[in-house]
């Protein structure tokens, strides 16, 4: 099966291009501060009130600030953080797939296969309890599945 060589390759570029992203978001932060702290001194800034009093600039003052001077760096870093988010859940459900030793289709049909078996079970006014779901024979653990995962049968000698 094709696909079933590309899995592995696909979790990795999950797994991978989530991380760059984590990283990128970083840096971006790292930029800021710098900004904030070596360019602009805002932990040094101040504004006078309406007494005339010094009040020293707040950490969301100094942010807002940012903000105004370099959207751009601040929205790109926004948007690594919520594409890193977003490339790491969809790792992670995939991972539960690879746990549950099913595919996306598979997991939709067993959830069909659920709802058919309640639902008859009400029907003949049974016990929806007692209505049995068939072992999944394709799950042989986490770690088995991962392995042929990472590892598939079509490749091994």
């Amino acid at each position: 099966m094709p696909g079933e060589r590309n899995y592995r390759y696909f979790l990795l570029f999950l797994w991978y291009h989530s991380v760059l992203c984590f990283y990128a978001a970083y840096l971006h932060c790292q930029i800021l501060a710098h900004m904030s702290w070596d360019v602009y001194r805002l932990h040094e800034a101040y504004y006078l009130d309406s007494t005339g009093q010094h009040v020293r600039v707040s950490r969301w003052q100094a942010f807002q600030y940012l903000l105004i001077r370099h959207n751009v760096v601040v929205a790109v870093g926004i948007f690594c953080l919520v594409i890193a988010i977003a490339l790491l859940a969809f790792w992670g459900y995939h991972m539960w797939l690879i746990r549950c030793g099913t595919t996306t289709n598979e997991t939709f049909k067993w959830s069909d296969l659920k709802y058919e078996l309640e639902r008859s079970a009400r029907r003949a006014g049974g016990s929806v309890s007692g209505t049995r779901v068939p072992p999944n024979i394709y799950n042989r653990g986490f770690l088995r599945n991962l392995t042929d995962v990472v590892y598939p049968k079509s490749s091994r000698p």
